[in-house]
């Protein structure tokens, strides 16, 4: 088996279409935002879970996903489709993840036992389909262009379309699940992260049809391969890599270990802050409605910070652009703690000020996996971008199975119950979860990069170059026979 771009691959990638490629994005992050900042809550508020079973349920559903990262990048490479290689997931696995995500937000009253076989077993079915969606949109990019600076304002927009998702989400969320709720916060839950759904299905859909499916790959065999033999048009061989490669891949290379160590970090942040975000405006301030301007000026500043991205990249490079993010987030949400204790104009200053240093390096994950992918194919011989693009998503996979916990965790520790009265130790433990817990993975992430990070923009140029010569060489190769 093999499998062939067609004639249209050889065209340009058109500037029109740089932000169509990231529609899906659009949709995809309004849903997760929805799950990272009220899960939390539906589980313990909603459906009457304590603490520490929250943790567990959360915590176990999405430890799954730790395995699904490499199996999805092996299957990414591997697998040959005569749908396309990347857009068959697009527009088939996302609408069956989505369809079963939804079905985390019924209100399920039941024992434990039942509650708990329950949640965990729809999230990880329906993970297992979404970690292929965005992955394979990620891994389709060094096949759209072989452009480097193409290559950045495609992760650079596709970033900005995402962020841009998250605004939105900021501005109606909290008004659509009081309307659509009609007083049932579980029943608002399940109507907005249905509408989203369906922002994402069709949004994937136009990726996939629009800028991906020019330039996929599909499976050819037979008569169909002897006749693209014939005409000469380029093939791109199944290769059967030992497993012990991708291994090394990661084990015995240190850019990818730090990127996904850091990306876990930062993502570990965001999440323990984002899912505590709605107990802290109920509890301490008292005014769930000032969620709607929290969200709003914390993915405003994530906005803001991936339109600097460029320029930060231009002036200090991509990994001290990453340390910029890092550190300066976790300055930020320590300052919060200090700022306006107990309102919500205080830990919006500061959350909105950090997510502007986590937007810098936001939209160069993708060029950054990309980056790692063509290091190791220059050292190596072998070509893995599939797998770098889908370990990428590991640190936040990774993050998640932990934050369920901590969040959970430090509530149970200090006997929350939404039953029950708050007290001032409940408080506490809802501020310390908003600025210095998630400050502490943070400080971490910008000791890593700043000690560990060895791939610069010098070598890069270095490696690109003389992949180009090896391609080049290689195709003349086949032209001549």
């Amino acid at each position: 088996m093999a499998e062939v771009q067609r004639e249209t691959a050889k065209k340009p990638f058109p500037v029109w279409k740089e932000w169509l490629y990231g529609t899906g994005t659009l949709g995809f992050t309004m849903c997760n935002s929805v799950m990272n900042t009220f899960y939390f809550y539906f589980l313990t508020n909603v459906v009457m879970m304590s603490p520490g079973f929250m943790a567990i349920v959360t915590t176990v559903s999405r430890f799954a996903g730790v395995f699904y990262a490499p199996i999805k990048g092996v299957v990414l490479g591997k697998a040959e489709w005569k749908a396309g290689k990347y857009g068959m997931y697009l527009k088939w696995f996302e609408p069956i993840s989505r369809i079963l995500m939804v079905l985390c937000f019924v209100n399920i009253q039941a024992n434990q036992t039942v509650q708990f076989i329950y949640y965990v077993g729809i999230f990880v079915i329906a993970s297992f389909f979404s970690t292929f969606v965005d992955t394979a949109a990620l891994a389709s990019l060094p096949f759209i262009t072989q452009d480097n600076q193409q290559r950045v304002r495609l992760s650079s927009k596709r970033s900005v379309v995402a962020t841009i998702g998250q605004v939105l989400y900021s501005l109606i969320t909290v008004k659509l699940v009081a309307s659509l709720g009609n007083g049932d916060q579980g029943k608002g839950y399940l109507m907005v992260y249905i509408i989203y759904s369906i922002v994402a299905i069709v949004g994937y859909n136009i990726t996939a049809q629009v800028c991906i499916k020019d330039y996929d790959f599909y499976k050819i065999s037979g008569a169909a391969a002897a006749n693209v033999a014939e005409t000469k048009q380029p093939v791109k061989e199944k290769e059967n890599i030992p497993a012990k490669i991708y291994i090394n891949a990661y084990l015995k290379n240190p850019a990818p270990v730090v990127l996904f160590l850091g990306d876990a970090c930062k993502a570990s942040a965001s999440l323990v802050y984002g899912g505590a975000a709605t107990y802290y405006l109920t509890y301490y301030v008292k005014n769930i409605n000032a969620l709607t301007m929290f969200l709003f000026v914390a993915n405003m500043g994530l906005l803001v910070g991936s339109w600097c991205c460029p320029l930060s990249v231009k002036l200090v490079g991509r990994k001290w652009t990453n340390v910029l993010a890092y550190g300066g987030f976790g300055v930020c949400l320590i300052l919060g703690h200090f700022i306006g204790v107990g309102t919500a104009w205080g830990i919006t200053a500061a959350v909105g000020a950090g997510r502007f240093f986590s937007g810098l390096n936001a939209s160069i994950i993708g060029a950054m996996n990309v980056d790692i992918a063509d290091d190791y194919e220059y050292k190596t011989g072998y070509s893995l971008t599939p797998f770098f693009m889908s370990m990428g998503g590991l640190g936040w996979t990774l993050a998640s199975v932990v934050t369920g916990g901590i969040v959970g965790g430090t509530l149970a520790k200090v006997g929350f119950d939404a039953a029950k009265e708050v007290t001032q130790p409940m408080l506490d433990a809802m501020l310390n979860l908003m600025t210095f817990i998630p400050g502490i993975p943070l400080a971490i992430g910008t000791f890593l990069f700043i000690i560990g990070y060895n791939l610069t923009d010098k070598h890069m140029d270095m490696v690109r170059a003389e992949l180009e010569k090896r391609r080049a060489a290689k195709a003349a190769e086949k032209a001549e026979e």
